[in-house]
């Protein structure tokens, strides 16, 4: 979860989708830790949207968030919260904040 590097490595040698599987609820290996270590993924240039989507990651995401909002498993609200705005605005997509923006909002 610390070392950028990491992602490249585990992209490169084809183990994302064993990530990826961690998002299943009867899988061993969801916890909130994982869950960090599959956001550093998706903020990271190397792996494309795309290719994480036909892992199906929406669907997997779908059915953790509805789990953990019915069985009130607050511990993964906030890692999910990140992961989805991950998804939804992916770092590397993002535009860079222009220096009158920063100005204003400080």
């Amino acid at each position: 979860e610390r070392n950028p590097v990491y992602v490249v490595a585990v992209h490169r040698n084809q183990l994302s989708p064993i990530f990826f599987d961690f998002l299943q609820l009867e899988h061993s290996n969801n916890n909130i830790h994982n869950i960090k270590i599959i956001n550093k993924m998706l903020q990271s240039p190397e792996i494309p949207l795309p290719y994480v989507y036909d892992l199906g990651l929406v669907e997997k995401v779908s059915a953790v968030i509805e789990y953990a909002f019915e069985n009130s498993v607050e511990s993964f609200f906030e890692p999910l919260l990140d992961l989805l705005y991950s998804m939804l605005a992916p770092p590397h997509t993002r535009p860079a904040p222009s220096s009158s923006n920063s100005a204003s909002a400080s």
